[in-house]
């Protein structure tokens, strides 16, 4: 069981309670319907250098998961575990229900995973020695990445951290850099950080959520981009997010994510910058080849988001969350 932490916020610096590098880790995965990719991602977990235990989050899915998921927590009963959900809630709410999941049952330290993400052995030792490092050093940050790679070796596009603004950092080693938001390809958390500033956000569903919940921590302590941990994301191209490239097919999830783009950047940045994001990208979209119908789709989640501010929850040890507006 992990130990309790509290942490504050002292000279933009993130302190947490605890001298212990090294704590319990859960591994959070959530998935639908890739039985065949979640079972190589899972093999890289659990091939592993440093000892972690594996929470899936399975979202309806009906192409076997299910009795994949429960044979493997047979065949390794002291290190995966599942969770089928009697609906299917998003990446946002997956990861949300495994966060809640995870330190309701005490662990310390929380290693979130795409199912589609293929570990190298030495990923999460990395992640927690660039972690044992900011806490030698009485600085932690607010969260620690891998180096997204693409099936090519080329850098993931779609997993690229931007780099913080805060310049008071002090130096690090050459392998680390301080970044403001990441994803949730491969993401190491503190439990320190969920007490302070709570859960992602699970009506998000799908998009954005994880770029929302990192610049949230980062305005009191940069993350760490640790580039000896690397991660293979074996998406279908590797392509930047670019509202241009939704289709009919697929436009549901650029909703989403606009939806849930317009709604930080209202929350974080005010009416202004919101109003003037939507009148930038209703622009851009009335200039764009898209077809009438995916404008239309993607005019309505920017109204929609002006309006969308779901209020931040906070997990408790019994499971319960609590909500602040």
């Amino acid at each position: 069981m992990g130990k309790s932490f509290s942490i504050q916020t002292r000279k933009n610096r993130l302190i947490s309670d605890t001298a212990e590098a090294l704590l319990p880790v859960c591994t959070i995965m959530v998935t639908r319907n890739r039985v065949d990719l979640l079972a190589r991602a899972i093999a890289a977990v659990l091939a592993q250098s440093a000892p972690c235990q594996l929470l899936v989050i399975d979202n309806q899915s009906s192409d076997g998961t299910a009795q994949y998921l429960q044979k493997m927590a047979q065949s390794y009963p002291d290190r995966v575990k599942f969770r089928s959900l009697a609906r299917n809630v998003g990446g946002a709410g997956g990861f949300h229900h495994g966060l809640r999941q995870a330190y309701s049952e005490g662990f310390a330290l929380f290693w979130l995973l795409d199912d589609d993400a293929m570990a190298d052995p030495q990923a999460l030792a990395r992640l927690l020695a660039a972690r044992q490092t900011r806490e030698q050093a009485g600085n932690p940050a607010a969260f620690y990445c891998s180096k997204v790679l693409w099936r090519d070796g080329s850098l993931c596009q779609m997993n690229i951290p931007r780099p913080a603004t805060d310049t008071s950092t002090p130096p690090l080693p050459a392998h680390l850099r301080p970044v403001r938001d990441a994803t949730f390809v491969s993401l190491l958390l503190d439990r320190a950080v969920l007490q302070q500033y709570g859960l992602p956000f699970a009506q998000y569903f799908i998009w954005f959520d994880d770029t929302d919940f990192t610049r949230r921590l980062s305005r009191h302590a940069p993350g760490i981009l640790c580039l000896d941990s690397i991660v293979v994301h074996e998406t279908a191209s590797n392509e930047p997010f670019a509202l241009t490239n939704a289709s009919k097919a697929d436009v549901w999830k650029y909703a989403y994510g606009l939806r849930n783009e317009t709604s930080h950047i209202g929350a974080t940045l005010g009416l202004r910058a919101c109003l003037q994001f939507i009148g930038r990208t209703l622009k851009m979209l009335a200039g764009s080849a898209l077809a009438a119908q995916v404008k239309a789709k993607l005019s309505l989640a920017l109204l929609r988001g002006l309006f969308f501010r779901p209020a931040i929850e906070f997990p408790s040890p019994g499971g319960q969350g609590q909500s602040h507006g």
